[in-house]
């Protein structure tokens, strides 16, 4: 007797799908997923010319889609939209902290400098620090300097290669920057200039596969990492093997760079070091064992510049000196990129010295600074949320929850701490409260436009936390 065959049904294949694609690019896709990978299949069908949704599955589980098309499948589940001069409280530490401190290390040394933009889309954001560089380091042609962009999407990195942007990329962008550092090619489009196009190398890699650390593709010995807004689509354990060739691609007291909210869940191998404005991660070396404090690096100050570190400021806004060589000829001052420093008034009250304390690892100077400045204002909530974040960062996990409890006594609508109280909650394994701040949080954020910077956490947009949050929630 034959033996039908029976095709299985459409919810199978797509679980099939959708569990392949996650095993082969480490991408986070929940059962909640398959709606939306369901709508994306069916465009990509009519688009891709295949005769049915099935045929298009079957390809991609044999291997026979080309390149392209598996660019498609996964430009549809990513989000890779990104801008030059993205990120205040980034560009604040880079060219106030990082950078300076880096290059003032390496000066007397090999002067060579290596950076890998991980996750790049289009190139901005590795273009972004080419510019920065070219402010800080008037004698530039003096170092050798390396810009690895590398990212999943070839048309992207096609895009990054071209240097062709157009004015929607640059609405971060000073004007002083964009007439320096781009030409005007007509029809609303900019072409990064030469000098720095050079600067830039872009390459495919799959940060999913074992292709780093390598001489091949340039991720050895690296001094800064950044990989923003990448961590967040990953499963946990593409995280944590992310994680572990990161370590090995930096070189002696390299950084990780990560976008806010993106916690490391391996703090034997990075120790987190707030910088006021935001968190980055020193490798740790040798890497601590699992289960000590990841306490922070006692010669933090070794990064900041000796002129002082500006911090609460107008991103791009007013001069200072970049960075000159210590013996030669004296190089002519140019413009650097630099932040508005803060008022005497500001700088002078307990909470922004308690800032100014955390951001050279002084957490316990910090805390009791934060502390008297919630004496003198007890109604003020950023006294509290600030307790928090010193708090958790010193492990004081119940010091934290009951400071952003007060936080969201004093004010209801506080989106960042109903957002950091649910993630440690969840953290804690207690899911439904941490359900109920996270939703709350994601309910006040609704008020405000995308693009609205929300203070104080980190610089990040509202749009953006709204990702997070809804990212969040779909997994429970």
């Amino acid at each position: 007797m034959e033996q039908s065959f029976i095709q299985p049904p459409r919810d199978s294949r797509l679980s099939q799908l959708r569990i392949a694609i996650s095993k082969r690019f480490g991408l986070r896709l929940p059962e909640e997923k398959e709606r939306e990978l369901g709508a994306t299949l069916k465009e990509l069908t009519h688009r891709l010319e295949y005769e049915t949704e099935e045929a298009l599955i079957d390809a991609f589980l044999s291997l026979k889609l080309t390149q392209d098309e598996e660019e498609e499948i996964i430009s549809q589940l990513t989000v890779g939209e990104t801008y030059f001069f993205r990120d205040e409280a980034l560009l604040s530490i880079l060219n106030n902290r990082l950078l300076p401190g880096l290059i003032e290390r390496k000066r007397e040394g090999t002067r060579t400098l290596r950076f890998w933009s991980a996750g790049c889309a289009t190139g901005e954001e590795p273009y972004t620090l080419a510019i920065i560089l070219k402010e800080l380091l008037p004698d530039l042609t003096e170092w050798q300097v390396f810009i690895q962009g590398t990212d999943l999407n070839r048309a992207s990195l096609r895009k990054a290669k071209a240097g062709i942007y157009r004015s929607w990329s640059f609405r971060n962008t000073p004007d002083r920057l964009k007439e320096r550092y781009f030409s005007d090619k007509g029809d609303g489009n900019f072409g990064i200039i030469p000098e720095i196009r050079k600067m830039v190398r872009f390459a495919p890699l799959n940060l999913a596969q074992a292709q780093y650390p390598s001489e091949l593709n340039n991720t050895r010995d690296l001094d800064i990492i950044f990989c923003r807004n990448v961590l967040m689509y990953f499963t946990k354990e593409t995280i944590a093997d992310a994680l572990g060739r990161f370590y090995h691609c930096l070189g002696p007291e390299g950084w990780l760079v990560t976008a806010p909210c993106e916690a490391l869940p391996s703090p034997n191998l990075f120790l987190p070091v707030s910088l006021g404005q935001g968190t980055v991660y020193r490798k740790s070396d040798p890497p601590l064992q699992p289960g000590t404090p990841a306490l922070f690096p006692s010669g933090i100050d070794n990064i900041a510049p000796g002129e002082g570190t500006p911090r609460r400021s107008i991103l791009l806004k007013g001069k200072s000196k970049p960075v000159k060589p210590r013996t030669g000829e004296p190089v002519p001052a140019k413009k650097q990129i630099s932040l508005q420093p803060m008022d005497e008034g500001e700088a002078t009250s307990p909470l922004k010295q308690a800032i100014a304390a955390a951001d050279k690892g002084k957490l316990g100077e910090a805390l009791e600074l934060c502390r008297a400045g919630i004496e003198k204002d007890r109604l003020n909530p950023e006294g509290y949320y600030l307790l928090a974040q010193i708090s958790q960062e010193q492990g004081d996990t119940s010091e934290a929850i009951a400071a952003l409890k007060k936080t969201i006594y004093l004010d209801s609508e506080h989106a960042p701490a109903h957002f950091r109280l649910g993630l440690i909650l969840a953290g804690l394994g207690r899911a439904g409260e941490a359900k109920r701040y996270l939703q709350s949080a994601r309910t006040f954020l609704d008020k405000y436009p995308s693009e609205f910077i929300i203070s104080p956490s980190e610089g990040i947009t509202a749009g953006r936390l709204i990702a997070i949050l809804a990212d969040r929630l779909r997994q429970g």
